[in-house]
């Protein structure tokens, strides 16, 4: 599954996360985007389903 795809499936993402995650997946920021991916939830307390 790419990161793409699961920033797509998160509910309760906020929507400015998921533009954040995107633009550094287009600039080939992958690490940067997990990162911000990571954030995101941890600050948003989204419990993530199997």
């Amino acid at each position: 599954m790419k990161i793409k795809d699961i920033v797509q499936q998160v509910d309760g993402l906020p929507k400015n996360d998921q533009v954040i995650v995107l633009e550094y997946l287009e600039h080939r920021e992958w690490g940067v985007a997990l990162e911000h991916l990571c954030a995101a939830v941890y600050e948003e307390k989204i419990h993530l389903k199997e």
